[in-house]
């Protein structure tokens, strides 16, 4: 099967969904001026293909409770570092986790509701075997924020 390359109104119309994804098949179309089924049709292809990952609603975790929001370092053992990651992404508070390079193996961004909760989770973190030490940076505010890729 032959690779398929996005063209500009699959580009305006991912654009458009990162944007908001709460718009309709019709309002899509009205803004990149071609009918509502073709829309649906370039969705559905951009799904299947892998290009849109999910469509969610993306909430805020102040108003949900969660005030502390960190990135914590993560140094493992090479031995056990896969074992030990594959046990923090299973870590609720853990949102996001990256295997990376330099002085670290991984950084997980956590969210808690207070020190004390974010405390909790650095205990559970320095308990996983394989895990050799973190460090620990609170975010105080955020400056950009945007999980949206200019294409």
């Amino acid at each position: 099967m032959a690779k398929y390359i996005i063209d500009d109104l699959d580009k305006r119309i991912l654009n458009i969904l990162q944007k908001n994804a709460d718009l309709t098949y019709a309002e899509i179309a009205k803004e990149v001026d071609v009918s509502p089924s073709t829309v649906h049709l370039r969705v559905k292809r951009l799904k299947e293909l892998g290009y849109i990952k999910s469509i969610i609603a993306i909430v805020d975790p102040a108003k949900l409770g969660f005030n502390i929001r960190a990135y914590v370092f993560i140094k493992t053992d090479p031995k056990k570092h896969n074992e030990a990651l594959e046990k923090i992404s299973k870590i609720k508070e853990v949102v996001e986790l990256y295997d990376i390079t330099g002085e670290y193996s991984a950084v997980a961004k956590v969210y808690a509701t207070d020190n004390e909760g974010l405390a909790r989770i650095l205990d559970i973190l320095g308990q996983i075997e394989g895990v050799l030490s973190t460090s620990t940076s609170l975010v105080m505010r955020s400056i950009k924020e945007l999980p949206i890729i200019h294409i």
